[in-house]
């Protein structure tokens, strides 16, 4: 019965790790339709970006919460941290630079935080 506990919750964390990252491909690419057709300045994209992470970490953070009903402010931090460090690794993987700035440094806070608030919300949401 172990066993089968645990496949559950690592299948619930994959595709609610998928979800979190369809989701950012989809903010990104309606944030980069958004500066390519209006005169928004890129000052923005920082905090644009910032924003992308937590809310789609959000989703994914309540529906793996909600799914696995227990632990959910660990399960939202964890998926979180899965997040973030697989964009880290991606995004320093392609610009051939793994340091970790003073942004990168927020937007990890940001991304465990949201986690942390949806799997808090999805462990309590009714099914």
């Amino acid at each position: 019965m172990s066993r089968i506990k645990n496949m559950s919750f690592f299948k619930n964390l994959l595709l609610s790790f998928c979800i979190s990252i369809i989701s950012i491909l989809i903010g990104f690419v309606i944030y980069a339709v958004i500066l390519a057709k209006t005169n928004i300045k890129e000052d923005s994209i920082g905090i644009v970006i910032a924003c992308i992470y937590g809310i789609s970490v959000l989703i994914g953070s309540l529906l793996f919460s909600r799914n696995v009903a227990r632990r959910g402010i660990l399960n939202g931090i964890l998926l979180g941290m899965l997040v973030y460090i697989s964009i880290y690794l991606i995004s320093s993987v392609i610009y051939g630079n793994f340091s970790l700035n003073f942004f990168g440094f927020l937007i990890l806070l940001f991304c465990l935080g949201m986690g942390g608030i949806g799997g808090i919300i999805g462990v309590n949401f009714k099914k």
